[in-house]
This record gives C-alpha cells, structure tokens and sequence, in this order.
C-alpha cells in the first residue's frame, strides 16, 4: 500500500529531518485518513476556517472606527483625508475572495450551485461543514481579478487553497490587532534557517512563521546549545 505523505511538504508541521531522499532533508507526516494533510495541519486549516469570521468582524471595527476618528478631525484642506486603515480594507477584502474561491470550488465538487452560499457566513459554513472536500479538491485553474481590475489565471488544488487559509487566517489576526504580543528569537530557525523564529508572550512554545516548525522553549535552547557547539567545532578546524 502506497504512503500518501502530507502535501504541505517540507511545511509540514509533524515532518522529521533526517537521511531521507528530500531535497531539504524533511521527511513530511503521513496523511490522515480521507485528508492529503497530517493531522495537525487538517487542524490548523479547521482552526483557520473557523476563525476567519471574527478576524473579517475585527477588521470591519477597525475601518468603522477609523472612519468614525477621520470625521471628526478637521482639516484646512478641501481634498477628503486619506484612510489610514487601507491595509484593513485589503484584508477583508482578501478574506471575502479567497473564501468565495474556495466555496465555489467546494460547491461544485459537491454538484451544488455556489450561488446557494452567497454572504461570507454562509460560505465559511460550507468549508467548515465539508473540510474533507476542501483539503481532497483536485487541480484546477482559477481565475481572479484584482484590485486594478487585472485578470490573473493559475493552477490550485485542495492543499494549497487549504494552507493559503491558515496563513490568511494569520495574517488577518495580526492585521486586527488578535495577536498577542510576541518575542522574537535572536537565532535562525534550526529547520529553515530564516529568521523568522518567535515565541507568543506567555506560552512555552516556539514557532517558525516561515517553515511552520514548532518547538518547546526547553527544546529550542537544547538545538540552540547544539547548533552552538557545532559552530565552535567548524570554527577551530
């Protein structure tokens, strides 16, 4: 029986390192059952669905109370002051068109009409009543329009719209101000090597925001003690 591996690759948040035949030397989990995800990455894409509805409410009071601080500021000028929460309109807007995407293409894997969800609750609803189906699409090309009214075409499938949502979830909690406050780590990720490594204030675990790898305090400074010695060894040779 062949091992289905999960699709997130060398992302993957339960992936091994080791002497595998990976490029980067990151073997990914197995998938779960009737997923092409581990089960922690079918978590965080659950987690993420659920969550983008109080992101996309935090962010509307973000704009209402912009536009309500604008009104009441007097200018000299006649010209409209410019909105200074413009990145929390990109981002609602980014959270309706990916979950409208996602939603349709669930829908019509199902043989239902997409136009049957048509508010984003309804849509996020859909995802999270049939995740299975989200995470399994096949291939397909999909065709947006931007901002500017440019049409941009490319290939997706199940995984990457999947692991596009925990990532927009991310973004969109930091955009709200629903993150809490983080330490960043002073050495590179020992997975990736970017130094994308920090620490939310209160928790004990570490995690890379640019591979996903994920670490307890006391195991992060194990590696850090490790990748200390080695260095030191390179050095005197």
């Amino acid at each position: 029986m062949t091992r289905r591996l999960c699709a997130a690759g060398g992302s993957c948040r339960l992936a091994r390192y080791g002497p595998h035949t990976t490029i980067d030397g990151w073997l990914p989990a197995e998938a779960g059952p009737g997923s092409t995800l581990c089960a922690l990455d079918h978590s965080d894409v659950a987690a993420a669905v659920a969550g983008l509805w109080h992101v996309h409410l935090g962010l509307l009071r973000m704009i209402r109370e912009t536009s309500r601080i604008s009104a009441e500021i007097r200018t000299p000028s006649p010209a409209p002051p410019i909105p200074i929460n413009v990145h929390a309109e990109a981002m609602t807007e980014e959270i309706e068109r990916r979950v409208r995407e996602c939603a349709e293409l669930v829908l019509d894997a199902l043989d239902e009409d997409p136009a049957s969800a048509r508010t984003l609750p309804a849509r996020i609803e859909v995802l999270e009543e049939h995740l299975d189906e989200l995470v399994t699409l096949p291939a397909s090309w999909v065709v947006t329009f931007g901002r500017d009214g440019r049409r941009t075409g490319f290939e997706v499938d199940g995984p990457m719209l999947s692991l596009a949502l925990v990532d927009l979830h991310r973004r969109g909690r930091t955009a709200a101000g629903l993150t809490v406050q983080r330490e960043r780590m002073p050495l590179p990720c020992p997975r990736c090597e970017r130094r994308c490594l920090g620490r939310d204030i209160g928790t004990d675990r570490v995690d890379c925001t640019a591979c996903r790898g994920e670490w307890t305090l006391d195991g992060y400074r194990q590696l850090t003690v490790i990748g200390a010695a080695a260095a030191g060894k390179a050095a005197t040779r």
